[in-house]
Parts: structure tokens; sequence; C-alpha cells
């Protein structure tokens, strides 16, 4: 086993767009999925769904 230091950078550009990407997906689809469900219900329904999700 290697012995690293806490002060390595070993960070590659690669990884950080992927996460910063899926997390810019993961945002976008939280709303999405909220107002799908909320059609999935009946009117009255709608927010308390929304809230939900």
């Amino acid at each position: 086993m290697e012995n690293t230091t806490m002060t390595e950078n070993n960070h590659n550009t690669g990884d950080n767009a992927w996460m910063m990407t899926s997390t810019a997906l993961v945002l976008l689809m939280t709303p999405a999925l909220a107002f799908f469900y909320g059609g999935l219900v009946d009117r009255k329904n709608v927010l308390n769904q929304l809230f939900l999700s």
C-alpha cells in the first residue's frame, strides 16, 4: 500500500466535468419527476404529490 499524503492533488478534469454534468442532470430530473407523478393523480391531489416527490 502506498503512503499518500493529504496534500497530493489527484483530481482529474474529466472526473470533475462528469460530476458537474451528472449533478446538473439530477437537478433537472427532480422537478420533472415531480410533474410526472403529479400527472398521475387526481387534480385535487397534485400539490400534495409534488411536495412528496
